[in-house]
């Protein structure tokens, strides 16, 4: 695939995460009865799905991208939003009432969106025209490191 391709999937990929974010935190907005099963489904998706997309793309897109001095401060503010991201999920995990879940999701779906609105702004942006940025190879990186 080209650069371009490969990007737009990226970037296709991030909405797809955000929207999923975005539902599964619907969806403990208006279950009240079942709360904490609706709030455990959100926990699961950023412990499982989120945060090991966010440790495949540090070590494999930040790294490339931190080979760029205009990108270096932002990466290093994402990798910090991945921590940020993490803490949320345990304190979402710990919730043990409706509303403080409801604060916990709505912080990490709003942060994940932004965060991952940056990624594709910025950083893929970036990357994408440059010469000797093959975003094919990081992609299949990230792959395997997701299957690693």
């Amino acid at each position: 695939m080209s650069n371009q391709e490969t990007a737009d999937a990226m970037v296709s990929h991030h909405h797809e995460m955000a929207q999923t974010l975005q539902e599964r935190v619907q969806e403990l907005g208006s279950n009240t009865n079942t709360w904490s099963s609706a709030r455990d489904h959100i926990v699961d998706y950023l412990l499982e799905d989120v945060l090991p997309h966010a440790k495949a793309e540090e070590s494999t897109i930040y790294e490339v991208a931190l080979q760029y001095e205009p990108l270096v401060a932002l990466v290093q503010s994402m990798i910090w939003e991945h921590t940020v991201i993490c803490d949320l999920a345990h304190a979402l995990k710990e919730a043990t009432h409706r509303d403080g879940a409801l604060m916990a999701a709505a912080q990490a779906e709003r942060l994940f969106e932004v965060h991952a609105e940056k990624e594709n702004r910025f950083i893929i942006a970036d990357l994408t025209p440059r010469p000797g940025v093959n975003l094919d190879a990081i992609l299949g990186a990230m792959c395997t490191a997701l299957a690693g």
